[in-house]
Formats: structure tokens, C-alpha cells, sequence
């Protein structure tokens, strides 16, 4: 069954569970791919571990013995949750179709894979690879077909 209805103009079936119907205005919002959803739930994971990290590098400057003076541990844990802050932003604004937070997640990609590459021999491959492999997957979601639709779609909406 097709509608004769416009794609600015709402449709009966648009109707909210109070029987409005939703002004043209609305329709702006576009529902995001499985896709974008998938990449803003792995980026802001990312920003969530970021976060925590951050935390508990900062409650564990008060409780187990240090190698690196207290500023130093602190200034890095400040820096941890600031990037994951950002980067919980960054998914964000990609799951409403904004293009800035594009080089943001492929960077915070790159820092992945070599943080991992270069602490395999401490870690060791088995567990090095997680780490890859979550970054190549993100940096794959990012890339691919539905994921730039949907944020060059609000880049042409902004032009136009």
C-alpha cells in the first residue's frame, strides 16, 4: 500500500500515540541506520572505558604505590577524560548526522591499533588483537555505505 503523501507532508500512519499528527517541520529528524546506531553504541564504549580509565587511574593515585609523581598520573587521567568526553560527543553528533566527528573517531581508530601494535609484546598477541580488531571494525562502520549516506545527508541539508 502506497500513500499519496509527499515525504514533507505527514502521513495518517505518522500519527503520534495521541493521535497528532506531526508538523513537516518533524520529518527533518531522519532515523538513523542500524549502522550509525552500531557505530555510536562501539565510539561512545569507547569514550565510556576512556572515562572510567580516567577515574580509576585518579582513585588509584590515592591508594597503591606510584612509579610517576601524583601531577604527572593525574594530568594523564585529566587527559583520558577529556578525550572520552569528546569522543562521547563525537558519536553523538555522528548518530544525528553530523560530519565533524568523522576524523575524530578514525583518529581515535589509529590510536588504537598502534597503542596496541606497540604494547603486544607486553600484552601479547592474543590480547593485542582485540583491540586491533575492534578498531578496524569501527573504522570499517565509519566508512561504509549507510554510515556516509546518513552524514553526508545532513552535510547537503546544511548546503542546500
Amino acid at each position: 500500500m502506497t500513500s499519496s503523501a509527499t515525504p514533507d507532508e505527514p502521513r495518517p500512519d505518522d500519527a503520534t500515540p495521541d493521535g497528532a499528527v506531526p508538523s513537516p517541520a518533524d520529518h527533518d529528524v531522519v532515523r538513523a541506520p542500524r549502522a550509525v546506531v552500531l557505530l555510536s553504541v562501539l565510539v561512545g564504549l569507547e569514550a565510556a572505558a576512556l572515562v572510567l580509565l580516567g577515574l580509576i587511574q585518579i582513585a588509584e593515585t590515592f591508594f597503591l604505590e606510584r612509579t610517576m609523581p601524583v601531577g604527572a598520573i593525574v594530568l594523564m587521567s585529566l587527559i583520558y577524560i577529556g578525550f572520552g568526553l569528546w569522543l562521547g560527543l563525537a558519536a553523538r553528533a555522528a548518530h544525528r548526522g553530523r560530519m565533524w566527528p568523522r576524523a575524530l573517531i578514525i583518529l581515535a581508530q589509529v590510536f588504537l591499533v598502534i597503542i596496541s601494535v606497540q604494547s603486544a609484546p607486553v600484552w601479547g598477541w592474543p590480547i593485542a588483537i582485540l583491540p586491533i580488531l575492534y578498531g578496524l571494525l569501527v573504522a570499517l562502520i565509519l566508512f561504509s555505505r549507510p554510515v556516509q549516506a546518513h552524514l553526508l545527508r545532513e552535510a547537503r541539508r546544511v548546503e542546500g
